[in-house]
C-alpha cells in the first residue's frame, strides 16, 4: 500500500486508491465532488475531467495534505 504522496503517477491511480492511502484525501474529493466510492474505480484524471475538475486546482488541494 503506497502511503507516500506520488508524482506524475497520482494521475493514472484510482480515486478510491488515493482515498484509501492518503489521509484526508476524501475531504478534498468530497470539496471537489468526486466520488472517490462508487466512481472509485476511475483514475484521478478521468475523475476530474468527468467533473470539470481544474486538474491544477485539484493537484494542490492534494498535495496540501502532505504539510
Amino acid at each position: 500500500m503506497n502511503t507516500q504522496f506520488p508524482g506524475p503517477e497520482l494521475w493514472e491511480r484510482t480515486v478510491g486508491d488515493i482515498a484509501a492511502t492518503l489521509p484526508g484525501a476524501t475531504g478534498v474529493f468530497r470539496k471537489f465532488k468526486i466520488d472517490f466510492c462508487c466512481g472509485g474505480d476511475l483514475t484521478l484524471d478521468s475523475a476530474a475531467q468527468r467533473r470539470g475538475v481544474e486538474p491544477k486546482e485539484l493537484e494542490q488541494a492534494l498535495a496540501a495534505l502532505r504539510t
